[in-house]
């Protein structure tokens, strides 16, 4: 990730990553899909290896970008759908 990116924890959802200044739908398109594949492989502990599923949302800031409810609104939102469908998805809602 890169280090303008600002990760911090929730409470129900275990992380989130605001990413600052996107430059078109296409790179958080791209960005994300990278953020998923981290989690397309075992991940071992020194002792066992896990598989972890992450749902993933992404939201972009609605127009006009002066509504961050709504941003994270529409991050939940996608968060939820990806826990719906089943879990170990990624869902945009991009209004």
């Amino acid at each position: 990730l890169y280090k303008s990116y600002t990760i911090s924890t929730g409470v129900k959802y275990q992380f989130w990553i605001y990413i600052p200044d996107l430059a078109s739908e296409e790179f958080l398109t791209e960005e994300v899909r990278k953020i998923a594949g981290i989690f397309e492989n075992t991940i071992s502990d020194g002792v066992d290896e896990h598989n972890v599923i992450a749902s993933i949302g992404a939201s972009l800031y609605p127009k006009p970008s002066n509504s961050a409810s709504k941003l994270i609104d529409n991050a939940i939102r996608a968060v939820i759908k990806a826990k719906e469908d089943g879990g170990n998805k990624v869902v945009f809602i991009l209004e």
